[in-house]
């Protein structure tokens, strides 16, 4: 077996960067969107399943409307959408593509998920500290670009012993803190009697029965259960090419997404999640009281396997030797050994650039 081998991801570790890419911080700060579409809780948790469903026959391709499965599987390139485009041969479109995501979509995702783990780490420390409205924004800008560095350092070293490692402990992480507010919320439903969410006369109170709001509902849904893909963009570096560790990482997201939405409801009314700016904290604020000060650095903790993913899948673009040739004039130096370590530096600088300007 050869070192690139080695270094290949397994089923738990592919699994693992689909999770993470999947659940980001929005099920712990605003789970809302179908809500505010569904009008009621249990049009609400039908959404929420039926988006599931959509999601893994779009990803098997039952669908017809998207085929990541089976182009991975058929060509299994690094590059996603990148290395379909430029297998076929359009060369001209690829390269629009790849600027286009590249400096732009890359840039400003690799950003806000870096500026969103430093606006949690703060927030986690305002009880403690006297900071300015200009200190925080420092504070924040720093801790964005200390993560940013800090990930793209690690994956240096190894994918399978160091960055897949850091991607588990964060799946890991995320599952323990939602299985928290699963526990808390079941202990209310099912211990402290809180079931009139889900009383017959209630449960589908408000309900949004019209197709554009149901349309609207499910687009919420397929949006939350967006980042499957992952895994398309580093193919090369995944052991094993089969349906089995996008749909084992879906439903692991589905299951956890369904029950934590029945916590949320179990506590909060339909109005209260609507108007909470993060519905994690006001949950805790509700059931376990001044722990909730812990919540944002929960969060802000678990944006590392969110930003540690990102730099993963948009780095292997450049990876790809047309895509060095038009990115890198310095990949004929590096050698091939480095081919990788160029794609992290890449990413790392596109993301950073952003940071420095806001």
């Amino acid at each position: 077996m050869t070192r690139k081998e080695v270094n290949r991801l397994g089923l738990l570790g592919a699994t693992s960067y689909i999770i993470g890419s999947v659940i980001g911080s929005g099920i712990f700060v605003s789970p809302k969107g179908i809500i505010l579409y569904a009008g009621s809780v249990g049009l609400s948790l039908i959404i929420w399943v039926a988006s599931a469903g959509l999601a893994s026959l779009t990803a098997l391709n039952l669908s017809r409307i998207q085929n990541y499965i089976e182009l991975g599987t058929s060509i299994p390139e690094s590059g996603a959408e990148f290395s379909y485009i430029n297998y076929v041969g359009w060369r001209s479109i690829a390269f629009s593509f790849l600027w286009l995501a590249s400096m732009i979509q890359g840039s400003c995702s690799g950003a806000t998920l870096a500026l969103t783990f430093g606006e949690y780490i703060i927030e986690a420390i305002t009880p403690v500290t006297c900071l300015s409205g200009e200190q925080r924004r420092a504070s924040v800008l720093l801790l964005a670009c200390g993560v940013l560095s800090a990930t793209a350092l690690l994956n240096m070293f190894s994918l399978r012993r160091v960055a897949s490692r850091i991607q588990l402990v964060s799946m890991a992480a995320k599952i323990a803190a939602l299985i928290m507010i699963i526990g808390i919320g079941f202990f209310y439903l099912i211990f402290k009697g809180e079931t009139q969410h889900f009383a017959k006369d209630y449960i589908f109170e408000g309900s949004e029965w019209s197709a554009s709001k149901i349309v609207l509902a499910l687009y919420q849904g397929n949006w939350a259960y967006g980042g499957y893909t992952i895994l398309n963009y580093g193919m090369e570096d995944v052991q094993i090419k089969d349906f089995k560790t996008v749909l084992s990482g879906l439903f692991v997201c589905a299951v956890i997404y369904v029950l934590a939405n029945v916590a949320y409801l179990t506590v909060l009314t339909p109005q209260q999640i609507l108007n909470s700016s993060a519905v994690a904290t006001t949950f805790a604020q509700n059931t376990i009281g001044s722990a909730s000060y812990a919540m944002p650095a929960l969060i802000g903790f678990l944006m590392l396997g969110s930003v540690n993913a990102e730099i993963f899948a948009w780095s292997r673009w450049v990876t790809h030797p047309y895509s060095s040739a038009i990115l890198l004039r310095m990949s004929k130096k590096l050698g091939e050994s480095c081919s990788i370590r160029k794609g992290y530096i890449a990413r790392y600088f596109s993301a950073l650039t952003p940071n420095l300007h806001w």
